[in-house]
Parts: structure tokens; sequence; C-alpha cells
């Protein structure tokens, strides 16, 4: 059985992150929509995350 990971990394633009903000507030007020979506994409975790002045979003399907 093979197992493939793919991640998807993006840094987030400066200036932009009060949107990263907002759209995290909107997922998180929404979560049980997010999760039937999550499942249906076969996505399993996203992340976002702040690290020395850089705001990046991830994805693991």
């Amino acid at each position: 059985m093979a197992l493939n990971v793919d991640l998807s990394k993006f840094k987030v633009k400066r200036g932009k992150t009060e949107v990263v903000d907002e759209w995290m507030n909107f997922l998180n007020e929404h979560i049980d929509q997010v999760l039937l979506t999550l499942k249906g994409e076969k996505m399993y975790v996203r992340v976002a995350s702040r690290k020395c002045g850089f705001t990046t979003l991830s994805t693991f399907p």
C-alpha cells in the first residue's frame, strides 16, 4: 500500500495577515460545515502559523 503525502505551503504577503485572521475566525465560527467540506476534499489538516514575522498557510491532504 502506497501512501502519498502532499504538503502545500503558502507565505502570506505582508499586510495581508488581517485577511488570514478574518478567514480563520470565519472557519472557526462555521466548524461543522468546515469539517464536512474537508472530509469531502480528503483534506485532514489546515494550519496557519506565524513565525519570525511571517504568516504561512499549510494544508496536508
